[in-house]
């Protein structure tokens, strides 16, 4: 039988042999974490909060003793602001699970396991790797029994496995952005003033309208905006208009995903707009010599350098865009070309808005 390119199939033992095997984890690890916790919970508090930035819950432990120990050590820490074996052991007698996870004796294993908490940070990283591992491993698993079962069609079943792999990206990486110093925070606010009070206009990306620029302060990363109207009121023209002026006057890429604009279309809005030439009049063939020069100059700066990185666009005109995949559909065709701002277009209805994601 003819194989893919760079296709080398797994043998039948060998798959076997991989679905026999226990998930990864590394009990030395959570131990080690453990014990590092409760020794932290003293003089070295700071240790304790650096590791919860790291951990996303007591599920990234592989043990449900771990888990309960971990949850008690958390709840400790918020309650008390410090954390010792006389309080673990109160609150894991006043849940019940004293006995489950081993009494005393665990706990003093745990203590004994590591020297001091200096490393924990780093035992952290490495339970919490094991844990993404984990549930790669299920998610996988899941795509393995729906590709089998699933009654649902090609397309639905890898969109619904890409975002699931894209959450569980998003989910591992520690530095995703959901914690932050409060200082780094403070500090981005005041060179936001310094720009601001030099002169330097909108800190953020530049709508094109000055009014709207005056009132968001341009676009910033993180950001989601609704634009909603009753139907034929311009809420296209306005988002592509958008667009186009991210693309140009902040040059930096955009991506349009559309379930009701051709690619043609799209392109006579934006040439259109850029010539302030009547579409009804360029789809008639009754324009002027003098409007074909604007739409001739128009034409140019969209393919020159006067648009460096270009509007990318997607047109969906089956209606399978929702919102839970387009993070899926952004990392398959957006991300790799670099572009920080998506404006997806009517998404699941009579939706327009736009995103700034950097």
């Amino acid at each position: 039988m003819a194989k893919r390119p760079g296709y080398e199939p797994v043998s039948g033992p060998d798959l076997q042999r991989l679905f026999d095997k226990l998930p990864p984890h590394d009990l030395n690890a959570e131990m080690a974490l453990l014990g590092s916790l409760i020794l932290a919970g003293g003089d070295h508090l700071e240790i304790i909060g650096d590791c919860m930035e790291i951990i996303r819950g007591p599920g990234d432990f592989s043990q449900p003793r771990h888990q309960a120990v971990y949850d008690a050590i958390i709840t400790t820490y918020d309650r008390h602001a410090s954390v010792d074996s006389v309080q673990l052991t109160a609150l894991l007698r006043d849940r019940g699970l004293y006995d489950d996870v081993g009494g005393m004796d665990f706990l003093v294993d745990l203590c004994e396991s590591v020297p001091t908490p200096i490393n924990a940070p780093r035992f952290a990283k490495i339970v919490r790797d094991k844990a993404v591992l984990r549930d790669l491993v299920y998610v996988c698993g899941d795509a393995l029994r729906e590709c089998h079962e699933s009654p649902e069609g090609c397309d639905d079943i890898v969109d619904r496995v890409e975002t699931s792999i894209y959450e569980l990206s998003d989910r591992g990486d520690a530095d995703s952005g959901r914690s932050a110093s409060i200082a780094d925070a403070v500090q981005h606010q005041f060179h936001v003033m310094e720009q601001m009070a030099g002169g330097g206009g909108v800190p953020g990306l530049i709508t094109g309208y000055t009014s709207l620029d005056e009132l968001l302060l341009g676009f910033h990363e993180g950001e989601m905006i609704t634009l909603a109207a009753r139907p034929s009121m311009g809420k296209t023209a306005l988002a592509l208009n958008i667009a186009e002026n991210v693309a140009c006057l902040n040059r930096e890429p955009v991506g349009v995903m559309s379930m009701e604009m051709s690619r043609n279309e799209l392109g006579l809005r934006f040439l259109s707009a850029r010539s302030k030439v009547d579409s009804a009049r360029i789809r008639q063939n009754r324009i002027t010599p003098d409007e074909m020069s604007r739409l001739t100059e128009a034409g140019k700066k969209f393919m020159t350098d006067h648009y460096p990185q270009g509007i990318v666009y997607e047109y969906d005109p089956e209606g399978t865009f929702t919102l839970r995949s387009v993070g899926a559909r952004d990392v398959e065709l957006l991300c790799p070309m670099g572009i920080p701002y998506r404006l997806p277009h009517k998404v699941e209805g009579e939706q327009t808005w736009g995103k700034a994601d950097g």
